[in-house]
């Protein structure tokens, strides 16, 4: 490697162990400034890869055993107010969502509702064929989930 000012290479690496007492890191040359180009499709990146993050998440949460699939199972839980969010796929038909939650009253003023995510993700993420409907229930893995997917959902609707 040639460097034209070695002295100050020495000094850069030596100020990063420890904070120099006396520093003698001289301003760096115009040949050190770095410009930056960033690729016009990174906010699509950035937004597919918190979205597949969220999905890995919501595997997480199935491995933990706080999630519950299928319309019966799940409006049991909802039901019993037991549930913290409720994911229903945004491909689902249109009134699933209303079957599902009709008769449950304020139950749905303190529930977390998700519809973001397509059949196919979700029956991918969880394992199974198809997969509609999906309730969380209370814990530390949802509660890390719908962090992700508060990240997630911040960066998707702008």
């Amino acid at each position: 490697m040639h460097c034209e000012n070695p002295e100050f290479i020495t000094n850069v690496l030596l100020s990063r162990s420890k904070p120099p007492v006396k520093s003698k890191v001289k301003r760096p040359e115009p040949a050190f400034r770095l410009f930056v180009r960033v690729d016009e499709n990174l906010p699509d990146i950035v937004e597919q890869l918190l979205r597949q993050r969220c999905l890995n998440y919501l595997g997480l949460v199935n491995r933990a055993g706080l999630l519950i699939t299928g319309f019966e199972k799940v409006r049991a839980k909802l039901q019993a107010g037991k549930c913290r969010a409720l994911i229903t796929a945004d491909d689902a038909a249109d009134n699933g969502r209303s079957k599902l939650c009709s008769g449950l009253g304020n139950v749905l003023d303190k529930l977390r509702v998700i519809d973001m995510f397509t059949r196919e993700e979700l029956g991918q993420t969880l394992g199974l064929s198809n997969a509609v409907h999906v309730a969380l229930l209370p814990g530390g893995m949802t509660e890390s989930f719908l962090a992700e997917f508060s990240r997630y959902e911040d960066i998707a609707m702008r």
